[in-house]
């Protein structure tokens, strides 16, 4: 994972511990270890491109609306079949 990391941030070691707690390996099952996998590559393709983009027709002028949306978990309990999904 931090070789990886340090290929996207370079050898900023502030930056590249921060990314390592975002995304902790050590000490995790191999299903768990693939989720974080799973999460950086998330964040790295999809989210930053997503957020770039918006920058860039911001720039160009455009009204841009970016929203967040995060999957409700269980412990929502009934409520949670109402509202899946908080947009912010």
């Amino acid at each position: 994972m931090a070789s990886l990391i340090t290929e996207f941030v370079g050898n900023n070691e502030v930056i590249r511990n921060s990314a390592l707690e975002l995304y902790p390996t050590e000490g995790k099952s191999k299903k768990d270890v693939t989720r974080e996998y799973m999460k950086l590559y998330s964040d790295l393709f999809v989210n930053n491109a997503i957020h770039a983009f918006a920058e860039n027709m911001t720039r160009a002028g455009h009204t841009v609306y970016l929203y967040n949306f995060e999957y409700h978990p269980p412990s929502f309990g009934a409520l949670g079949w109402a509202f899946p999904f908080i947009g912010w």
